[in-house]
């Protein structure tokens, strides 16, 4: 098949042919594709596994192995041989962190250069019946130094459709059964603690190649070889961070249903989490999933139980199940999931109907309908019930969007939360008590002249409007923003967002309302793509006002070059320098206090590739923040009145560092050596210039530690 310009979306075909085959046998789904660039068009540079962006130009071959429209798996590989993984949803978002075991090769000739993927049908099972099967296949590149994009079907991965607009394949319907077991060992050494300490669990995943999987683990890894990103967090809620578990991983798009505004009612990060009515994690002992498949139905179970935890706090268990019902244009389904929480004295359970239909091409419909209780007592304790812990809640959302990749579309998408509604025992929930609706319109112009320099632009508005579960207005928002691709693979988006003056009832915690005026931000964001001698660097670039206090108007500016300096040797860096003349923070009850603050994120990174096999990473984060006090204030009567005073400064800096080598020997199997160091120093009595935040935030030691890991694919 020849693949046709997607982005910008001319149908085109390509200035350079690009053709792709694909065969099925009975070890598995064979995709090979070749791009006929010359030499001087490609884009190298190679990058750590799941790395994203790529550095050089890739190939993606994405598959829906039911055909239903509801879910695809990724498969992409670099000019480099840099293999990246992930599932993708119906909203095109991709989670990397999913791997799965598939091999692929790449060669390069002066004509262009090639990739072939051989997929196992062990990746996902087949239907249990029938001689054939249909799977959805969507084949795509990226031509970095033009900015140009092709695949087969010309169907963006941002399109709401695009997984029912794959094209659909029919294959022999191979049977093929697989074991593997992934046995995991570590020895940790804490030089803080003087302690020296060893780990080991497994992963055990059998697929029956007849649509019914099971994976079961047992004292799973925490993913101690991966480091969050560094973040200080003041506001009412809570930052989200993504799972790295494999198991917790495997299989779970399924299970994945979310509500507009990143509400999720499975985050698997509260597994393993701290202990109820203690301070350290609790481990995992067990868990256990079953994925299956019967016809048009799909079927998903999910248990997981923890310890208590060393200084006494107690575990929890968890359970989830998961049904659904694949028709022609959408599906149908329900989850249920259930916490036993006997160190609260309670537990909770949240029950789910979620439906997806595109009834017509470019328009996809979503409706959620959820229920939330918590009951005091275990699931254990019979007769429990009239607890204070008691509480019932529901939630309801619908939304539209319309993409058919011509120069119009739009979304809108409504929320109901009631005030009681609460998932955060297993899900993430941003925010209750809140009725919402959000709506966008864009306009795009998808060619220009030959030789002009924009390949294709769009304009956008969007707007919010808000209300508390009772009706009372709350902050909405309206968005005008200009985004440009250029013909020498940039793009960039320039914005304006207005908040008019509203109440935020969530800053003091429950405590009172509290009245903040108009809020006005202007900004730019510039990513350069490859530029430079040898085209080895690259950069993202961002810059505006910020408002977030009771008057004034801050400014920021965030910079994340990188240089390829060769296909081994990619060095980065982050910044991020923010200035607020008035930031407003809860301190406590009904009290606020106002701050004259600067924050200073710094960021530098190295990967180093020695053969196909070694892989050296380097990661430096630190930041650093300083507030002056400004005035008190008390959230009364919906107001924040000025207090006499002045509030204390303060200042803070948080630092983690981590060399880590990993050496891979086989599908699935490494060894890691991991050197790691972070620390957090809080002053309450000053504001510390950077300079001394910088000095003093390197001294810091509170976590220094040795890892040796090693995992085995048998």
């Amino acid at each position: 098949s020849v693949l046709r310009k997607w982005g910008p979306l001319t149908l085109a075909e390509p200035q350079w042919p690009v053709r792709a085959r694909w065969l099925a046998r009975e070890d598995g789904l064979w995709v090979g594709v070749e791009v006929a660039t010359p030499p001087e068009v490609r884009t190298r540079g190679r990058n750590p596994r799941d790395a994203r962006p790529l550095s050089a130009d890739p190939i993606s071959v994405m598959v829906d192995f039911a055909g239903s429209g509801q879910g695809a798996a990724e498969f992409t590989v670099s000019l480099a041989g840099t293999q990246r993984d992930g599932l993708a949803d119906t909203t095109g978002k991709v989670s990397y962190d999913w791997d799965a075991r598939w091999d692929v090769g790449v060669a390069e000739q002066p004509g262009g250069w090639s990739a072939e993927f051989r997929i196992p049908w062990t990746v996902a099972g087949a239907p249990p019946l029938g001689a054939t099967r249909t799977i959805g296949l969507w084949v795509g590149t990226f031509i970095k130094s033009r900015g140009l994009r092709f695949s087969f079907p010309a169907v963006a991965i941002d399109n709401p459709s695009w997984l029912h607009q794959m094209q659909r394949v029919e294959v022999p319907r191979y049977v093929a059964s697989s074991l593997q077991v992934v046995p995991y060992v570590s020895l940790t050494a804490d030089r803080v603690r003087d302690t020296l300490r060893g780990h080991a669990g497994a992963d055990v995943a059998w697929n029956s190649g007849t649509g019914h999987q099971v994976t079961a683990t047992l004292r799973p890894d925490f993913g101690q070889v991966e480091s969050d990103d560094v973040v200080v967090n003041f506001s009412a809620v809570e930052t989200f961070f993504s799972d790295k578990r494999p198991f917790f991983t495997e299989g779970s798009a399924l299970f994945d249903v979310q509500l507009p505004g990143m509400t999720r009612l499975i985050n698997t990060r509260r597994i393993g989490a701290v202990a109820d009515g203690g301070a350290v994690a609790a481990p995992v002992d067990a868990a256990l999933k079953y994925v299956g498949e019967r016809g048009r139905w799909d079927l998903g179970a999910f248990a997981a139980m923890e310890g208590d935890s060393a200084d006494g706090g107690r575990g929890r268990d968890f359970g989830a199940l998961r049904l659904r019902h694949r028709g022609e244009k959408g599906a149908v389904g329900y989850l249920g999931t259930w916490v036993d929480r006997p160190g609260l004295g309670y537990a909770a359970r949240v029950d789910a109907i979620d439906a997806d239909f595109s009834p017509m091409q470019g328009l996809t419909v979503r409706g959620r309908a959820v229920s939330s209780r918590r009951s005091g007592g275990s699931l254990s304790t019979t007769g429990a019930g009239g607890s204070e812990t008691d509480s019932d809640g529901e939630a309801y959302a619908l939304s539209a969007q319309y993409d058919r990749s011509g120069p119009w579309t739009w979304s809108v998408q409504g929320v109901h939360l009631s005030r009681g509604f609460e998932i955060d025992d297993f899900g993430y929930l941003p925010r209750a008590n809140l009725r919402r609706i959000d709506g966008e319109l864009r306009w795009r112009r998808l060619s220009y002249p030959e030789g002009s320099r924009i390949q294709s632009s769009e304009w956008k508005i969007g707007g919010t409007w808000q209300t508390d579960a009772a009706g009372k207005r709350l902050m909405p928002g309206i968005e005008f923003g200009r985004g440009t691709d250029f013909s020498g693979g940039a793009h960039s988006y320039a914005w304006v967002y207005v908040q008019p003056g509203a109440r935020d009832d969530i800053l003091t915690r429950g405590h009172g309302d509290v009245w903040v005026p108009t809020r006005t931000s202007v900004g730019g964001w510039l990513g350069t793509g490859r530029f430079g001698p040898g085209r080895a660097l690259e950069a993202e670039l961002e810059g505006g006002s910020i408002a977030d206090g009771l008057g004034g108007t801050g400014w920021y500016v965030k910079a994340e070059p990188r240089w390829v300096v060769s296909e081994s040797l990619t060095l980065s860096g982050q910044m991020r320098y923010s200035a607020l003349p008035d930031w407003l923070l809860w301190s406590g009850d009904r009290s606020l206090a106002t701050y004259r603050s600067r924050e200073l994120y710094t960021g530098l990174g190295a990967d180093a590739f020695f053969g196909s096999r070694h892989e050296l990473r380097v990661r430096l984060q630190w930041l650093g923040l300083g507030a002056a006090g400004r005035a008190n204030y008390l959230a009364e009567a919906g107001r924040a009145v000025p207090q006499p005073g002045t509030p204390a400064d303060f200042s803070l800096a948080t630092l983690a560092f981590q060399v880590r080598y990993r050496y891979n020997f086989g599908p699935l199997s490494d060894v890691y050596v991991v050197y790691g160091r972070g620390g957090d120093l809080f002053d309450d009595t000053r504001d510390r210039g950077l300079g001394s935040l910088w000095r003093d935030g390197l001294a810091q030691r509170d976590a220094e530690q040795w890892l040796v890991k090693v995992r085995y694919l048998f």
